[in-house]
């Protein structure tokens, strides 16, 4: 009887062991193509003050105007252009620098990250660095918005799930401005 017991604990274990992998493993994860990571990039490596004729080159094509206007004698433009799988870049100018761009359309997620939660988020507090941020996100953000006013760098990272849920956390002078959660369960 004895044996049969340690036969019933040790299928038990078994099964819980597995139901927790199950729970806590990869979960089904498109890696991104190598033509959406191309396209990020070509974002990541936009820098402010970037001309638009640097920014057609690294396109290799025309921007689409999205908005055009004058504010104070500052000509405001900002372009789109559509990449793989539904990504997008904007980038807006100011006299014909860049002072502002976002990629939409883009989440990155390995299977090693762990999961992006609710208890996440709540770790995440205006005031913190960056580093305390990955140090409890446990890996880099991916930056998804730069902009520069008034020579301040403001930066919104995202940290996404599988799934498409996120949370974005914007910086500005190095310090955590806001904190944005989508679809976390």
């Amino acid at each position: 009887m004895l044996r049969l017991g340690k036969s019933v604990l040790s299928v038990l274990m078994l099964l819980c062991f597995a139901l927790f992998a199950a729970g806590c493993g990869d979960a089904p994860v498109a890696e991104a193509s190598p033509e959406v990571t191309a396209f990020y990039e070509k974002f990541t490596d936009i820098a402010m003050d970037e001309d638009y004729a640097a920014l057609k080159t690294a396109f290799g094509r025309d921007g689409t105007v999205k908005e055009e206007k004058v504010y104070d004698d500052e000509k405001v433009v900002m372009y789109d252009w559509d990449g793989p799988e539904g990504a997008q870049i904007a980038v807006k100018l100011k006299n014909d620098k860049a002072v502002w761009k976002e990629i939409m359309g883009y989440h990155r997620y390995d299977k090693e990250r762990h999961v992006v939660s609710k208890d996440t988020l709540s770790a995440i507090h205006v005031g913190m660095t960056y580093d305390e941020v990955k140090d409890v996100m446990a890996y880099d953000g991916t930056l998804v918005l730069e902009s520069t006013t008034m020579g301040h760098i403001h930066r919104e990272y995202e940290w996404s799930n599988a799934d498409g849920s996120f949370i974005r956390v914007g910086l500005c002078k190095g310090q955590v401005t806001s904190v944005n959660p989508s679809g976390l369960q």
